[in-house]
């Protein structure tokens, strides 16, 4: 059976009307072994449930006791996997003038956006950028942290990264005073982290009445903060201290291919998932070899 989440619907197995699509409403299947339900213009988050009628026979070793047991296949298709444990992600991206005169802008969006691509279903996400001022550039308008329940969402995130205009000052402790606010809405029991990105020196804003980044971090309880140097003009010390105070971790990553491998691990460490290789290679001519722990039950290639 699938149920659109929150709501009283049932799309039973082998139920289906108008147009071969599933309808709400049926009984369930009894009798097939092969079941099927077609969603019409699916959208959101559903839940899938396999349901057993009756198990007559034990599908563990003959002479096995106990409540019988049966294995099955699930095939989900045009859809995404919701996280077991989810993450909630905000990525803070320097946004001053001298990310631009750098040649940094177009990286730290490419880089944004991979981490937002590496999120997955019920991960939550947010953006936040930071100049002469700190602001949230996603959800766009307010609201609490929104959580990524289909592509559209994954991509509005996106879109709002694509719209961020660089010039002002360097208000490092402001975008990390937005993320912690953005995180305080995110769902209970997400896994929560934030990923920085900067070339300069926090300024303060080019106000010294401003909270310093160095303040702000040390009352980040409990949210990692993970710290990426764009260049070497950047402040690698207070980076890296700001990752060593939250618990997050530092990187100096000046080309596109150390941000991709930095996004993949920060998303691993955020949502406790295990990395078994980072690293990149010629597509057309290298292999890989990637050692897999025996008892694995999922393996995600990017």
């Amino acid at each position: 059976e699938v149920r659109p989440e929150g709501s009283t619907d049932l799309y039973a197995g082998n139920d289906f009307g108008a147009g071969g699509y599933s309808q709400t409403g049926g009984l369930l299947d009894d009798d097939d072994t092969v079941e099927c339900v077609f969603i019409e213009a699916a959208s959101g988050t559903y839940e899938v449930t396999v349901l057993a009628s009756e198990l007559r026979d034990n599908a563990l070793s003959p002479g096995s006791t106990g409540t019988p047991w049966q294995d099955f296949a699930l095939v989900i298709e045009n859809a995404e996997m919701a996280s077991a444990d989810p993450a909630a992600v905000v990525a803070a991206v320097d946004r001053s003038g001298s990310m631009k005169t750098s040649g940094y802008d177009t990286p730290a969006v490419v880089a944004t956006k991979l981490l937002l691509d590496h999120l997955e279903a019920d991960d939550a996400a947010g953006v936040v950028s930071f100049g002469t001022t700190a602001v949230v550039e996603h959800p766009d308008g307010g609201g609490g942290m929104p959580v990524i329940a289909d592509a559209a969402d994954r991509q509005a995130a996106k879109d709002e990264v694509d719209g961020i205009s660089f010039s002002g000052w360097t208000f490092m402790g402001g975008a990390l005073q937005q993320a912690q606010s953005l995180l305080a809405s995110a769902p209970a029991g997400s896994s929560p982290g934030v990923v920085l990105l900067s070339d300069g020196y926090d300024n303060q804003g080019n106000d010294t009445s401003n909270p310093d980044a160095a303040s702000v971090a040390a009352g980040m309880t409990g949210i990692p903060v993970y710290t990426c140097a764009m260049g070497p003009a950047s402040d690698g010390d207070l980076l890296a201290q700001i990752a060593d105070t939250t618990g997050g971790r530092y990187y100096f990553a000046p080309d596109a291919r150390d941000l991709f491998e930095m996004t993949n691990f920060i998303r691993g460490c955020i949502s406790s998932t295990g990395i078994v290789v980072n690293e990149a290679a010629s597509a057309s001519s290298a292999a890989v070899t990637v050692p897999v722990d025996g008892g694995c039950a999922r393996l995600t290639v990017t």
